[in-house]
């Protein structure tokens, strides 16, 4: 049998810790069902540090990857890949959507045994829905602490959301064939988001697939109590007993601002690369 890569790049915000948490605490059962994680490649449970090198994220590489320092990466993850006795080899990051670029993804392809066929999982969501939880995750998590405003936020995103775009990336080195996004907003999907990954690439497992449990989100109103703490510069224990406390007392809520003309704003501007995303890729948002 050829062995199988699945490469599966994320994005953010669509439960992606959830899959890698399962992938890094099951490593041992799952390559016993001829499954490899690769965890001994491993930053935070995932391969992140293969997407920073896709993305030319150095910064990250040297904070992060200290045991990578003078090491080819990529070569690194494709010797892992190619020596693997497994059958199915998994690479998880949310990194890796965000190519940059296109000539180190080529390498990784062109360093992989030629008898290996490619897979590649995307969860994507629309943007107006992603953006809004991707501001809560820059403004509340310790290592962004972001105090710029909603509005000036979505002003300038800084994220790739023409998901056409980036996928195309992937398609051009890999083959659009080899492409599978998911709608994450698809309640079928997004109840067990490990559950469906599982389904989707590795039907035969037997184990017991747990969804480990959803961070749960704030409001706007307590998003922006974070926003300002930051902004002053809040010192790191207090800024996290607060946190933590909003989390206890006040998760899902909900809140009482509204940016219907801001979100669809949002939505207008990628309706055409949308409706060109669901041609080329048959996904189309809920």
């Amino acid at each position: 049998m050829n062995k199988e890569l699945i490469i599966h790049i994320g994005t953010h915000k669509t439960a992606s810790t959830s899959i890698q948490k399962y992938l890094i605490d099951n490593a041992t059962a799952l390559l016993a069902d001829n499954i490899d994680y690769l965890p001994q490649l491993t930053t935070w449970s995932a391969h992140h540090s293969l997407g920073w090198v896709f993305g030319d994220r150095d910064d990250a590489i040297k904070e992060y990857c200290a045991n990578y320092s003078n090491k080819d990466i990529i070569q690194v993850f494709a010797n892992a890949v190619n020596k693997s006795k497994a059958d199915k080899i998994v690479i998880s990051s949310e990194t890796l959507f965000r190519v940059k670029n296109c000539k180190k993804l080529e390498r990784f392809k062109e360093l992989l045994n030629k008898e290996i066929t490619v897979k590649v999982i995307v969860y994507l969501r629309k943007q107006s829905k992603f953006l809004k939880s991707w501001y809560s995750e820059l403004t509340t998590a310790t290592y962004a602490k972001r105090s710029a405003s909603f509005y000036s936020y979505f002003k300038n995103p800084q994220y790739e959301l023409d998901y056409l775009e980036q996928l195309n990336i992937w398609a051009n080195v890999f083959g659009k064939s080899s492409i599978q996004p998911y709608d994450f907003n698809d309640t079928s999907v997004s109840s067990n988001i490990t559950k469906h990954f599982f389904l989707q690439t590795l039907p035969h497992y037997k184990g017991e697939i747990i969804n480990h449990n959803k961070r749960s989100s704030l409001p706007l109103e307590l998003i922006e109590v974070i926003r300002l703490m930051n902004k002053h510069q809040i010192p790191g224990e207090d800024r996290l007993q607060i946190i933590n406390l909003l989390q206890k007392y006040a998760s899902n809520e909900k809140s009482t601002i509204h940016f219907g003309d801001l979100l669809s704003k949002i939505d207008t501007k990628y309706n055409t690369a949308n409706i060109e995303l669901a041609k080329e890729y048959g996904i189309k948002f809920k």
